[in-house]
């Protein structure tokens, strides 16, 4: 029951219910936005792991998804995440075309 005990239901407020139900609902989005993020991940590594399987010039890299920097997500707003996610998905576009021979021109 939104991490109340049954004694602390009874002997809380109003006021007190709505806080705790209002904080384990940002608790439950914040959980779904990084199991969202976290699938977000594993379908660009298993795109990257297709493409390097369906073609011989495509190497299987060790680590696809290393970046220069580890990047704390949860820091990030919103719109920072998406700016990142675009980004990333950019990137993995690009080595795919290379490693395709597709020229980013042709798709015009």
């Amino acid at each position: 029951m939104c991490g109340m005990t049954k004694k602390e239901f009874l002997h809380s407020t109003l006021a007190d219910i709505q806080e705790r139900l209002e904080k384990y609902k940002r608790e439950k989005e914040y959980e779904m936005k990084l199991m969202e993020y976290q699938s977000w991940i594993h379908g660009i590594f298993n795109r990257a792991a297709i493409v390097s399987s369906f073609n011989k010039r495509a190497k299987y890299p060790e680590n696809p998804l290393e970046t220069e920097q580890p990047v704390d997500i949860s820091k990030l707003s919103p719109d920072e995440l998406a700016d990142l996610q675009i980004k990333e998905l950019q990137k993995l576009d690009l080595s795919a075309r290379a490693a395709l021979g597709v020229d980013k021109k042709q798709d015009g």
